[in-house]
C-alpha cells in the first residue's frame, strides 16, 4: 500500500476517534438532562428528580410531597416539548432558557457543578 494512502487512513481513523470522544455540546448535555428528568417522572421518582435536577433556594425545604402528580405531569409535558425547541444559552453556557408555548413562563436552567438544574 502506498505511503500516502496509509497516512490518509491513519488521519481518517484519528478524526473518527476524536469525533467519537469529543465532549457533548451544552445543548446535548441539557437535552440529556431533560430526558433523564422525564425518565424520573415516568418512574415516579419525584424526590430523586428534586435532589438531582432542581435549584432549591436557600432556606426552602422542598419534598416529593410538595411536587404533586399533576405538577409532575405538566413538567413532563413541558420537558418533552422543550426537547424539540430552540435553546437560548448565556454567553458562558451556564444558563439556558427554553420558551415552551404552552407553559406560562420559560423553562430556565442553570449549570451547577457540571449538572443542569431547573430553576423554576
Amino acid at each position: 500500500m502506498p505511503k500516502i494512502i496509509k497516512h490518509l487512513l491513519v488521519f481518517c481513523l484519528t478524526v473518527i476517534l476524536l469525533a467519537a470522544c469529543s465532549e457533548p455540546t451544552p445543548e446535548e448535555q441539557l437535552k440529556q438532562a431533560m430526558s433523564e428528568m422525564i425518565g424520573l417522572i415516568d418512574d415516579g421518582k419525584k424526590l430523586e428528580l428534586i435532589e438531582q435536577y432542581a435549584v432549591i433556594p436557600p432556606g426552602k425545604n422542598i419534598t416529593a410531597n410538595d411536587f404533586s402528580d399533576k405538577k409532575a405531569a405538566k413538567l413532563k409535558d413541558y420537558l418533552q416539548a422543550a426537547l424539540e425547541l430552540d435553546i437560548e444559552f448565556s454567553d458562558n453556557n451556564t444558563e439556558a432558557t427554553i420558551t415552551v408555548p404552552k407553559a406560562r413562563q420559560p423553562l430556565v436552567f442553570s449549570k451547577i457543578d457540571e449538572q443542569w438544574r431547573l430553576n423554576n
